[in-house]
């Protein structure tokens, strides 16, 4: 943990969709999020998801692809 944290918790996130592509015969798994409300910590979010996409991928001793993310953005603030 960084930081001070008084009591440690446990979030469980789950992505809006995952898919795993092909692309020219080269596989890459996508995810994508929608987000209506703005969300600063957005980046640590997805950057979370992905560690956690390439942690599965090498435990599960199978071949490891890229990971792509996308965030769609529908809210009011700019």
């Amino acid at each position: 943990m960084i930081g001070k944290v008084d009591k440690q918790t446990e979030i469980k996130r789950y992505r809006d969709v995952i898919r795993k592509a092909s692309i020219h015969g080269d596989y890459v798994i996508i995810g994508v999020e929608h987000q209506s409300t703005f969300d600063k910590n957005m980046i640590f979010r997805i950057l979370n998801y992905d560690a956690t996409t390439y942690i599965n991928q090498v435990e599960s001793k199978k071949e490891v692809y890229p990971v792509g993310s996308f965030v769609f953005y529908t809210g009011d603030e700019e």
